[in-house]
């Protein structure tokens, strides 16, 4: 979600001469809603959990022990919300980590 690319996008179907499709303009971070905004500025802020492993650091979520700090920092509202968002970014990059992880294993082991 890298706020140039909706402005590219929109800049280059100007010099086209043609209108943006709704359905291909990328997103931007305005363009979530505010608790989906503030879920990822919190989601930023929490420390990375990482395990060593003999093929490299592996990723297995964030630490939680500052999330009420860091809610209370920004003046957040609707914190169980916000939480449930934050939980649901991070099991997708858990996710995408393992799967990473998985794929490199399976390369080195064949390499071996």
């Amino acid at each position: 979600m890298n706020p140039n690319e909706k402005t590219r996008y929109l800049n280059m179907c100007n010099q086209l001469g043609r209108a943006p499709d709704p359905e291909e303009v990328p997103l931007s971070p305005e363009d979530l809603p505010v608790a989906y905004f503030n879920a990822l500025q919190v989601l930023n802020c929490l420390s990375d959990r990482l395990v060593g492993t003999e093929y490299g650091p592996l990723y297995i979520g964030k630490d939680y022990s500052n999330f009420n700090s860091i809610c209370s920092l920004y003046l957040l509202e609707d914190i169980e919300f916000i939480f449930m968002l934050v939980q649901h970014m991070d099991q997708k990059i858990v996710a995408k980590a393992q799967k990473d992880y998985r794929a490199a294993l399976k390369k080195a082991i064949k390499n071996k």
